[in-house]
């Protein structure tokens, strides 16, 4: 069962603030790359410029 807080990030190509959710009560760090195979992928599509910004959970 998952918490789901939120957390702020920003995005990677214009800097505008958004809450990112983190997947599971497992995978809580926030990173810009995979560093483990385990690692869990989420994307989020700026509203300000509209690319994709990826995040891996560790």
């Amino acid at each position: 069962m998952s918490s789901n807080t939120s957390r702020p990030f920003s995005c990677s190509y214009c800097g505008v603030e958004y809450n990112a959710i983190k997947p599971d009560d497992i995978h809580t760090k926030a990173n810009k790359y995979k560093i483990n195979r385990n690692d869990i992928e989420t994307t989020h599509e700026c509203n300000e410029c509209g690319k994709i910004t990826r995040l891996y959970w560790s």
